[in-house]
């Protein structure tokens, strides 16, 4: 039982870091890490309204509000920016 256990770990230790970070990400791509909870969102920053960052992800439409979350990734810059014009 240990010896299959064992043998089994590498792969599973792949597959938990293939989950964790993804592979590739467009150079629009963000995460969004609410501050209060321990939640990340990830999605093509397509825009900055009403102090909330708009994201796409799986085809839909976010409006996550820029208080509540720490924004990581590349286009988080323009993301900054677009922030800074506004306010």
């Amino acid at each position: 039982m240990m010896k299959k256990l064992m043998s089994a770990l590498p792969v599973l230790l792949l597959s938990t870091a293939a989950i964790a970070e993804p592979a590739m990400q467009s150079p629009n791509e963000i995460t969004l890490v609410f501050t209060n909870h321990d939640l990340t969102v990830a999605g093509e920053f397509v825009g900055f309204q009403d102090d909330a960052y708009i994201i796409i992800k799986d085809d839909q439409e976010m409006h996550v509000p820029a208080i509540l979350v720490q924004c990581q990734g590349a286009a988080c810059e323009v993301a900054a920016t677009v922030l800074a014009l506004a306010g």
